[in-house]
């Protein structure tokens, strides 16, 4: 799709199919929910996969990073929005189903979820007419390609300004042959050509180590943390509002400092906090179905450890993803990480299952705590073996053009090209 259609009209169409889903679970029906579900996860996979690309091309080299960070402050304003509405919507409708016991364990719990399926009806509307009707400009990199097409790509030796007025810095190679477009290079064999796939592995890399540190499951267990007896004052709702504050931070982070030791920090960072939590969550004291935050030694120190986690998370690990990633891949490299981006999340939650597994094949108690115990011992193992794939296989991003990072991978990919790549200033809208 971003190939034959260009990033904006494949954001457009992500738009349309997230509408359409997110309608069909306005009926009260949990056979229509699900459906929902499916089709809106085809939409949010596109988005995912192109918005990071979207701003990588248009956005000036000093504030790419920056601007990336903005994707995470919106998911992070996702996440709290909910938890805030649940203040203002303490009731429960349940849908109609075949199954009498389907909404038995949500008696007396703060949903509204046909009251949230209605913000990405309000959201993927107002994209589909902003970019339909007014960001009408493709990316940069689909028009440069429409012009090596039609032949019209001209440029002056001193200012190589197009005929279209799009500035573009341009590498000569030795070769006299005229060079397709970087579209039309884009291909699922050049990807595993030598330089494509060490770039691809260190993204996949980056993606696996972003998931496997446990994200999802501590926040998770981290509703479990009350101040009191209100299970809505929990601990994910507190870090969910900082956590839009950190996204902001993150822009000023990213821009200064380099991206390879914020990810070796935050790796070791989340191993030493998952190997805490492995000692410390037998020794928790629980009130009824929750675990007091100041209750105690281990539960004051466990709460600590998990914002220190969710919150070191958000700038040196989930930032980092869309960053690096829009940085070394391709359109057809983005499409494939973003595919492992999902893959891992599926297997992260199978994790506990997989704990609680485990400890029956060992012969071990099955209860929640002891799950959960291993859970943390296989994130602080995730989090070793990430640490040295990236010392190894990352390379670093920070401040350099799509040329220079693809000499850091190796030159085979554009060894017998021109390489025409779009000033990062280009592009007015």
């Amino acid at each position: 799709m971003l190939s034959k259609n260009g990033k904006r009209k494949t954001l457009i169409i992500s738009s349309f199919i997230t509408l359409v889903g997110s309608s069909i679970a306005m009926a009260n029906r949990i056979e229509a929910f699900m459906i929902s579900r499916s089709i809106t996860g085809i939409g949010f996979g596109i988005t995912n996969a192109t918005s990071p690309l979207f701003i990588h091309e248009i956005a000036p080299k000093k504030w790419r990073a920056a601007l990336l960070c903005i994707i995470l402050l919106w998911i992070n304003i996702g996440f709290t929005l909910p938890l805030v509405l649940q203040f203002y919507f303490p009731r429960f409708d349940a849908p109609d189903t075949s199954s009498p016991d389907y909404c038995e364990a949500l008696k007396g719990k703060h949903i509204i979820w046909r009251e949230l399926e209605a913000m990405p009806i309000i959201l993927s509307f107002i994209q589909f007419i902003a970019l339909f009707m007014v960001f009408r400009k493709e990316n940069p990199i689909y028009r440069q390609h429409l012009e090596c097409k039609s032949g019209s790509l001209g440029t002056s030796e001193e200012s190589g300004e197009t005929e279209s007025g799009i500035n573009y810095e341009i590498q000569l190679q030795q070769s006299k042959e005229k060079s397709p477009s970087r579209i039309e290079r884009d291909t699922w064999t050049n990807l595993w050509k030598p330089t494509e796939r060490r770039k691809l592995i260190a993204s996949l890399i980056i993606r696996g180590v972003g998931q496997l540190l446990g994200i999802n499951v501590l926040l998770n267990f981290s509703i479990l943390f009350t101040i009191g007896e209100d299970p809505r004052y929990n601990l994910r709702f507190f870090l969910s509002a900082i956590a839009c504050f950190h996204s902001c931070l993150a822009m000023v982070v990213h821009t200064l400092v380099k991206r390879k030791p914020l990810l070796l920090c935050g790796t070791l960072i989340c191993c030493f906090i998952c190997s805490l939590l492995f000692q410390l969550t037998g020794n928790l004291e629980r009130r009824g179905e929750v675990f007091l935050m100041f209750d105690g030694y281990a539960n004051t120190i466990c709460t600590i450890s998990l914002a220190i986690f969710g919150l070191t998370f958000i700038i040196m690990n989930a930032t980092i993803v869309h960053v690096y990633c829009t940085d070394v891949l391709t359109d057809k490299g983005m499409s494939v990480a973003t595919s492992g981006l999902y893959f891992f999340n599926s297997f992260t939650r199978f994790l506990p299952t997989l704990a609680l597994n485990l400890l029956g094949w060992f012969g071990g108690e099955t209860t929640f705590i002891n799950a959960n115990r291993v859970n943390f011992f296989m994130f602080s193992g995730f989090a070793i073996v990430g640490f040295f794939l990236i010392l190894i296989f990352v390379k670093e991003t920070f401040n350099k053009s799509r040329a220079e990072i693809t000499q850091e991978f190796g030159k085979e990919f554009y060894s017998n090209s021109i390489e025409i790549i779009p000033l990062k200033t280009s592009v007015n809208y």
